[in-house]
C-alpha cells in the first residue's frame, strides 16, 4: 500500500552496495507474504482506510513463514481489536518454532490486547485506599512482604494467599515474614487449591463469594497484574471492585513478550471455550 511494504523491506535488508541506503540486514533475504484482501487496496491514502487485512490471511502467512524456515516475521499492521483464535494459534507456532515476530506496537490501538497498550499498562504500587479484602497471589518476591504489611497497617480487615504449597505451614509463615500469630489467626487465609492463574481465580471466586468480598486489593508482581485480573474479573464479574497492587520487578523486554503471549493465549482460551 504506497510502496509501504518496499519501505519496510529496504530498512531491514537493502542491499549493500553503496547506492541510495543500506539495509539493517543488509545480508538476509526477504519472503514477501501478501495478507491484504482483494480489491482493498485501490485506495492508497491510509487516512481513508486503504487496505484491509483479514486474521485467518496474517495466520496462513505466518504458518507458511514457519513452514519455509523464516527466523523473523515483520507484520507491520495497524489495528485496535484483538486477535482472533485462529491468528493467535499461528503466532503461538511461529514462537515455539524460534520465530521471532515484530509487530506495529504502537500505530493504533488502545486496549490492553494491543501490545503498545499492553506495555504502557503494566501496575504500579496502589495507595492507601481500603478493600475488603487482600488477595496475594503466589508465585514471585515481594509479593507476601506488600500484603501482609497492608494487612498489618489495616487496609482490609482479611486476607486470602492464594497458591499456597501444601507442604508451607502457617508457622513457617509467620516466622519468615514476621507476622504476628494473632494475625494469621485471625485474618489471614491460606489457599492451597491452585497451581496457575487460572486456577487462582478460581479459588479467589470461591473465597469472596464466602466472604460475601465486595472489593479487593490484588498483590502480584506488575507484569503479572494483566493477566490475573482479567482472570478474576472473567470470573467474579463487575461486582467485584479491583484495586490493582503491584510490585515492581522491572521487567524485561523478554520477560514483558512472555507474559504478553501468556495473556493473549489466556483469552484466546475463552474464545475457544478451553
Amino acid at each position: 500500500q504506497g510502496g509501504h511494504g518496499t519501505a519496510v523491506a529496504t530498512v531491514l535488508a537493502a542491499a549493500r552496495n553503496n547506492d541510495y541506503v543500506q539495509g539493517m540486514a543488509w545480508g538476509a533475504t526477504i519472503m514477501a507474504l501478501r495478507t491484504d484482501t482483494s480489491g482493498s487496496c485501490t485506495n492508497t491514502d491510509p487516512d481513508e482506510g486503504g487496505c484491509s487485512h483479514n486474521d485467518s490471511a496474517i495466520a496462513q502467512a505466518l504458518d507458511h513463514a514457519r513452514l519455509n524456515n523464516a527466523r523473523v516475521v515483520n507484520i507491520s499492521l495497524g489495528g485496535d481489536e484483538a486477535g482472533t483464535a485462529g491468528l493467535l494459534s499461528a503466532v503461538d507456532r511461529a514462537t515455539r518454532a524460534g520465530i521471532i515476530i515484530v509487530v506495529a506496537a504502537g500505530n493504533d490501538g488502545t486496549v490492553e490486547t494491543a501490545p503498545n497498550a499492553f506495555a504502557v499498562s503494566i501496575a504500579r504500587p496502589a495507595g492507601d485506599q481500603h478493600t475488603d479484602a487482600i488477595v496475594v497471589v503466589t508465585g514471585g518476591t515481594g509479593r507476601l512482604e506488600r500484603g501482609f504489611a497492608m494487612l498489618d497497617r489495616g487496609l482490609a480487615p482479611r486476607m486470602l494467599i492464594s497458591g499456597v504449597d501444601r507442604a508451607v505451614r502457617q508457622a513457617d509463615l509467620e516466622r519468615v515474614y514476621h507476622v504476628r500469630p494473632s494475625l494469621m489467626d485471625c485474618c489471614v487465609t491460606l489457599g492451597r487449591d491452585a497451581f496457575d492463574t487460572r486456577s487462582n481465580a478460581d479459588e479467589v471466586a470461591r473465597w469472596v463469594t464466602r466472604y460475601h468480598v465486595r472489593s479487593i486489593r490484588l498483590v502480584t508482581n506488575d507484569l503479572h497484574m494483566a493477566r490475573a485480573r482479567y482472570e478474576i474479573r472473567k470470573r467474579c464479574g463487575a461486582g467485584l471492585a479491583i484495586l490493582a497492587d503491584a510490585v515492581p520487578t522491572d521487567p524485561s523486554l523478554g520477560q514483558m513478550f512472555s507474559e504478553y503471549n501468556k495473556y493473549l493465549l489466556g483469552r484466546a482460551a475463552d474464545l475457544v471455550g478451553i
